[in-house]
């Protein structure tokens, strides 16, 4: 026959259980933009978007992550710090969310402003990548070694971007950059190699 025991005490309740805590992100200090030197330019605000301060840029760069959620993108010439919130493509546009922006009055002060990043935040260019920019001022050179004038605009596009070629006795000529046309480009010696085909800069001109 079992004995029924007496405790002096009565056993402790459970313990309550605790509502997890939530956790603010932590969001380093952004870097000092005075400071830094090498910036890439990775899209430009174009309009307003709806009435709650949303905005429209026209995308710039082939490197999507650049506009991953809570991305610090630099706005202006100035390169005023933002964090982005949101971004969703809207067909060769991104519309954006950005911290502090809120209405449409806001958002419409952003409109003509570029938006860059750090270099040294932008992934490492694959073979026959470049940034615009280090094509802008290229001697664009024939194959035959004539010297055909300067690239001065490189025009983005959904299927295929152009060189602007500004000629020193004719109109700017456009030439798609494509291997064909472009065989090579020379960024450290300034010039980028074209075969372009009879009659777009000289009607005389036929490739040996």
């Amino acid at each position: 026959m079992s004995r029924l025991r007496f405790m002096s005490n009565p056993p402790n309740p459970p313990p309550t259980p605790e509502r997890p805590r939530r956790r603010r992100p932590i969001r380093s200090t952004p870097p000092d933009p005075a400071k830094i030197t090498d910036w890439v330019m990775v899209g430009k605000v174009v309009a307003p978007f709806g009435i709650r301060g949303q905005v429209k840029v026209q995308i710039e760069t082939d490197f999507p992550a650049s506009f991953s959620p809570n991305t610090l993108l630099y706005l202006g010439t100035d390169h005023r710090p933002i964090r982005l919130l949101l971004a969703r493509p809207q067909g060769n546009q991104m519309v954006l969310e950005l911290e502090g922006i809120s209405d449409r009055n806001a958002s419409e002060t952003l409109r003509g402003q570029e938006v860059s990043l750090p270099a040294d935040r932008i992934a490492p260019l694959a073979t026959d990548q470049y940034f615009v920019r280090d094509l802008i001022g290229l001697r664009a050179i024939r194959v035959d070694g004539v010297e055909l004038g300067q690239v001065v605009d490189v025009i983005t596009g959904a299927m295929q971007d152009l060189l602007v070629i500004h000629c020193p006795d004719r109109e700017e000529v456009t030439v798609p950059l494509v291997k064909v046309l472009v065989p090579s480009i020379d960024i450290p010696h300034g010039t980028i190699t074209l075969r372009p085909p009879a009659g777009l800069f000289d009607d005389d001109y036929e490739e040996a």
